[in-house]
Parts: C-alpha cells; sequence; structure tokens
C-alpha cells in the first residue's frame, strides 16, 4: 500500500481535485455526491470515467502485491540491478 498521505498544498485545481477523489475512493466512498460534484467541476464524463478506472486499478495492484507480498525489484535510488 501507498505510504504516507498525498500532499494537500497542490497549485493545480484538478491535480487537488484528482488527488482528492483517489484518496476518497481508496476508502470506500465511492458514492460521495460531493466528490463527484467537485470531479465534474473540473473534467468531463470521459476523463472522470479513466480517472476512476485509473484510481481502482492502482489500488486493486497494490492491494494484490500486498496480498501476495510481492517486493520491489529494485529500488529508484539503486543504481545497480534496474534496467
Amino acid at each position: 500500500m501507498a505510504k504516507g498521505k498525498p500532499s494537500e498544498n497542490l497549485l493545480d485545481s484538478k491535480v487537488r481535485c484528482a488527488v482528492q477523489a483517489a484518496n476518497a475512493l481508496s476508502k470506500g466512498k465511492a458514492t460521495d455526491d460531493e466528490i463527484f460534484a467537485s470531479l465534474k467541476n473540473e473534467f468531463d464524463d470521459r476523463e472522470i470515467s479513466e480517472l476512476i478506472a485509473y484510481i481502482y486499478f492502482i489500488s486493486a495492484s497494490q492491494k494484490f502485491g500486498a496480498f501476495l507480498e510481492i517486493e520491489p525489484i529494485c529500488l529508484l535510488n539503486e543504481e545497480k540491478g534496474c534496467t
């Protein structure tokens, strides 16, 4: 699972809205009308659909990896062994 809370100090309103939606949706607040109202102010229906699909894809991938106790192949700061 992701480590830490996303920054709330974002200048771009679309990014801020997407981060807030991802945070809420990952906590199971998928039916919150306020989330969808804010998304509709920033994105069109196609963008909202893609964003929600991506949020759930990443959340499922993280949960699946955690369930299987999958470790990273290499660390981002590590220079050897990464291609």
